[in-house]
């Protein structure tokens, strides 16, 4: 049976078993029609793969989320979401499903960090179905997600074990700064090897970007600047300021390219 979804003008076919069913529909779209809810009966029937491919992933992950939480993202889809609910229509996104998706998960043995996740990035796309109109309601909200625990402790290396890489590090001033930044200012490797020397301050660091596949982006999420960009500015200790003249020295006498450390104090 065709018909038209006056929302969209798209001619829409529903395919049934029995001419009773087609029958039935018929008087449904009548009653809908009735009650104004026509336009209910043509949402969500875009397939799932195609709406994240051609609406959610371009037009609202890609814009709000951050390169490295995409890389993550990208193998979550490719590997659980997409092949086990991609062909689906949004419109049949529901608890019950989205609950069994969970479990069929947990039976093929993905641990519960990668449920989560994979349970938080279709919700994300439901969320964005809801604002484009394909859904009505979010359907993950009513699955209980796995609690993650940490299993492992951190263990952290003590001021002994970095002196001694320190020491072991006197002929590449730019390795060794990059431990003593990352051992004594607690910055990630991608904040040190986006620091330039505009960066460096009497005695403190300016933190407000990261290097991501060579890319300088802003940083991670801290006090507002007077810009508005996040950033934090930790004290730079002795250690620190030490290994950050040093490598200067060494680049500008030209003992070391700038690029060996990614750009790390590269000037501004």
């Amino acid at each position: 049976m065709r018909w038209r979804d006056p929302a969209s003008s798209r001619r829409l076919v529903e395919e049934f078993a029995t001419v009773e069913d087609a029958l039935d529909f018929r008087a449904h779209l009548r009653l809908a029609a009735r009650g104004g809810v026509l336009d209910e009966l043509g949402r969500g029937r875009i397939l799932l793969r195609d709406f994240v491919e051609n609406e959610w992933w371009p037009k609202d992950a890609g814009r709000r989320l951050e390169r490295n939480t995409l890389k993550t993202y990208a193998p979550v889809w490719n590997v659980h979401i997409g092949p086990r609910l991609g062909h689906l229509q949004v419109r049949q996104l529901n608890p019950p499903v989205v609950q069994a998706f969970k479990e069929r998960m947990e039976a093929d043995g993905v641990g519960p960090p990668t449920t989560r996740r994979a349970l938080a990035i279709l919700q994300a796309i439901c969320r964005y179905a809801i604002a484009k109109g394909e859904l009505s309601s979010n359907p993950v909200r009513e699955v209980r997600k796995p609690a993650v625990r940490r299993k492992l402790e951190i263990v952290a290396i003590s001021p002994t074990q970095v002196e001694s890489l320190r020491a072991a590090l006197a002929d590449d001033p730019a390795g060794r700064l990059l431990v003593t930044l990352v051992a004594y200012e607690g910055l990630r490797p991608e904040e040190a090897l986006a620091l330039t020397e505009a960066h460096r301050r009497q005695s403190t660091l300016l933190i407000e970007q990261k290097n991501v596949d060579g890319a300088i982006v802003p940083g991670q999420k801290g006090r507002r600047s007077g810009d508005g960009r996040d950033s934090r500015s930790p004290e730079s200790f002795g250690p620190v300021r030490s290994d950050i003249a040093q490598y200067l020295l060494a680049t500008r006498a030209g003992r070391v390219a700038r690029s060996g450390v990614a750009g790390a104090l590269g000037r501004s």
